[in-house]
């Protein structure tokens, strides 16, 4: 009978000391620190250079991991010198956005004690049918300096992009049907005319049955086709 009882104090005993373990772990894998970073997209690009649209408007959110101890004073402001940065890190050639274009109203703000975050800050675009539409242009917005608390580097700065837009930007689904062009008057006495496609392919290669796609055109005078059996299929042909 004692034996019994001393092996179930050391089952006890040990079931304790793993339990004491498990908990030293958790509180272990929950540990992190407290920092501020950007929470919105790293990289906004849906702002469009056309003569129609003159300004926009888009916002910057931000915010700690956990509740705030204390007040967190925060600066923002636009970092051109950061353009080269955003060039090398998402391979692109964009210039950075002259201040003509852009203004920061508001470039400070505050998360109050207890909070995780604060109002966005806003940044409104103008004059931007001004811009050259054969370039793409850049504006990094960034986090200063934060009071209180750390940043987290790798989230600190969103981009914002200016690219020229096509004329058109949906594309119909016309998988298996072809559809005609009908004109309202006669087009026999057009010297030149201009057409514009946007093409998307839900897989270049392996779903297509055939080795030539025409996009538009007639045969022996201009066509415009992708693919060939002599030519990788996703080749564009004028």
């Amino acid at each position: 009978m004692k034996l019994y009882k001393y092996c179930f104090a050391l089952l006890a005993l040990t079931t304790v000391t793993v339990s004491g373990c498990k908990n030293e772990d958790i509180n272990e894998e929950h540990h992190y620190d407290n920092k501020l970073y950007v929470s919105s997209a790293p990289v906004c690009d849906d702002l469009l250079i056309k003569p129609s649209i003159t300004e926009a408007t888009r916002e910057l959110s931000y915010r700690i991991a956990s509740p705030a101890e204390q007040d967190i004073q925060i600066s923002f402001d636009a970092a051109p010198a950061m353009t080269a940065a955003y060039n090398l890190i998402y391979n692109d050639n964009a210039t950075a956005l002259d201040s003509y274009f852009y203004n920061i109203p508001t470039k400070t703000a505050t998360i109050k004690a207890g909070d995780i975050s604060s109002d966005n800050i806003v940044i409104d675009f103008k004059n931007t049918n001004e811009l050259d539409k054969s370039k793409r242009y850049v504006l990094p917005v960034t986090i200063l300096d934060a009071s209180n608390i750390d940043v987290l580097e790798s989230a600190r700065t969103a981009y914002f992009i200016f690219k020229g837009a096509a004329l058109i930007n949906v594309v119909a689904n016309i998988k298996e049907i072809y559809f005609p062009i009908n004109w309202k008057s006669s087009v026999n006495s057009l010297s030149t005319v201009t057409i514009e496609a946007l093409v998307r392919s839900e897989d270049w290669v392996a779903g297509r049955d055939n080795a030539l796609s025409s996009v538009f055109g007639i045969e022996g005078k201009f066509l415009v086709r992708i693919g060939d059996a002599d030519r990788p299929r996703d080749q564009v042909q004028v």
